[in-house]
């Protein structure tokens, strides 16, 4: 081990008058309370900081934005590594590739990118970190027309379990870097920075499409039949929102103009007659922008009490589904509940399930069943309401279960992830992690027992493989 690094950045401990601004996530709900909060300035404070934690004994947890859906970077009783001054973004001469700073947010690259003509497909909320995005897989504004972001990724640096920097290509490291395109954060190190390929980005379409609550049966129906077959520079999703609003909409981008997307789109109008149509041409970074303000409070709130679970579709959704949502739409514990869809295929598809970590390419949609409320007095009725739609809608899903949307009421979670890649991603946590520094509620774990392989609902053909690696006990 090379000579261990001071930390130099500051410190916030639960004496400093801002440690409750510091300690602060944006999901509000699980009230964590760290012993201290380091902000690191760069590579080698994260790694000092790593190695104090794992020197005193204490559990720590890493942080980028503190986007993370359940709250996982911040520990009680621990140290949160924090990386949000980690935001240098740099190009290349010729703007064809991009580093930056895991601190970094979405916003800021894409404005950095915009500016010279160029961008990555990530998500549709510009204020979050960048770190978990990438390393969840990237879905976002552009998956459909240019894949994931995680197909862009061509090299990370992160501190490893033994408080080093590695850097991962295709040339050094390549399994790393294959678990990092989609094996989800806090697993093998902490990152931090990433670089990727850029393409160049021209103005874009943008559409908002909506409906009456009592047509979100048919023009759902119409809608993924629609998407099953759709032009791949279409990228849409679709919000079911509360019957009180009297509203469901698609919306999105699509990389061509008005004129092109007209006669793409006209299938759809023609299924259900919608409300209002709203297609207009924009510059890409006002599309970034428009897209945030329509997915609506939650989005760009800096802290919220909220839960989101995500499930993965293969198919078009019958009359029961439908009803199902419906159902649950009508009287909602919060009027921010709402159901997205979000369009797969495409460019999502081009990729095999097996090329990077990022395991669902050939399915049709991916589902988030979402509330946020402002009241401690109503985290009960909004768990619950997340809770009994996404046991009702199982029977019509994959069991999969995005990455980056962390439900710890998932008991399938491990399987739901990552699938046929689970084995993989666990030799390489053995290799960069064997002794399991990096845990969390959802980390990928050294080894199973029977048990656990049932509980996760692991196939037989898996644990055989498992078991072959000593993985499963």
């Amino acid at each position: 081990m090379s000579t261990a690094p001071v930390f130099g950045g500051r410190i916030v401990t639960r004496l400093d008058p801002s440690y409750e601004e510091a300690r602060q996530v944006w999901n509000a709900v699980p009230d964590h309370r760290p012993l201290e909060i380091r902000y690191c300035r760069d590579a080698q404070d994260v790694a000092a900081a790593l190695r104090d934690a794992l020197a005193r004994g204490l559990p720590f947890a890493a942080r980028s934005g503190g986007h993370s859906a359940a709250a996982l970077s911040v520990v009680p009783d621990g140290v949160v590594i924090d990386v949000s001054p980690l935001n240098s973004i740099s190009l290349d001469q010729d703007a064809s590739q991009v580093t930056f700073g895991s601190g970094a947010t979405l916003g800021a690259i894409y404005r950095t990118l915009w500016e010279s003509g160029v961008t990555v497909p990530a998500g549709t909320c510009p204020n979050i970190g960048v770190a978990g995005h990438v390393l969840g897989g990237g879905l976002g504004i552009l998956s459909r027309s240019r894949g994931p972001l995680v197909d862009h990724l061509i090299g990370v640096t992160m501190v490893d379990a033994r408080g080093e920097l590695v850097t991962a290509d295709e040339e050094n490291h390549s399994d790393l870097l294959w678990a990092c395109r989609g094996g989800g954060g806090g697993n093998y190190g902490i990152a931090t920075s990433f670089t990727l390929r850029t393409q160049p980005i021209a103005d874009v379409t943008l559409f908002n499409i909506t409906w009456r609550f009592d047509d979100l049966g048919p023009a759902v129906k119409a809608w993924q039949s629609w998407l099953a077959d759709a032009d791949h520079r279409i990228n849409p999703f679709m919000m079911l929102y509360p019957r009180e609003q009297d509203m469901v909409a698609t919306v999105g981008v699509m990389e061509g103009t008005p004129d092109a997307f007209e006669p793409l789109v006209k299938p759809l109008l023609d299924a259900v007659e919608p409300s209002e149509v709203v297609i207009e041409p924009m510059s890409f970074i006002q599309a970034v922008d428009t897209v945030e303000a329509l997915q609506g409070e939650a989005a760009v709130a800096k802290s919220v009490r909220a839960l989101g679970s995500s499930a993965i579709i293969d198919r078009p959704l019958d009359d029961r589904a439908l009803e199902t949502l419906r159902r649950h739409l009508i009287d909602p514990p919060s009027h921010r509940s709402e159901v997205a869809i979000y369009g797969m295929g495409g460019k999502i598809a081009a990729k095999g399930r097996e090329e990077t970590a990022f395991v669902h390419r050939t399915e049709l949609m991916a589902f988030e069943y979402r509330t946020d409320w402002d009241e401690p007095a109503d985290d009960e009725k909004n768990v619950a309401w997340v809770r009994s739609v996404r046991q009702e809608m199982a029977e019509h899903t994959t069991g999969g279960t995005y990455t980056n949307t962390v439900d710890l009421g998932v008991e399938n979670w491990l399987w739901g992830y990552y699938e046929e890649n689970l084995p993989r991603l666990m030799g390489v946590k053995h290799r960069y992690d064997p002794d399991g520094v990096f845990q969390h509620a959802h980390s990928v774990p050294l080894s199973l027992t029977e048990a656990e392989a049932s509980r996760f609902g692991i196939p037989e053909q898996i644990r055989r493989t498992l078991r072959a690696a000593g993985r499963l006990t």
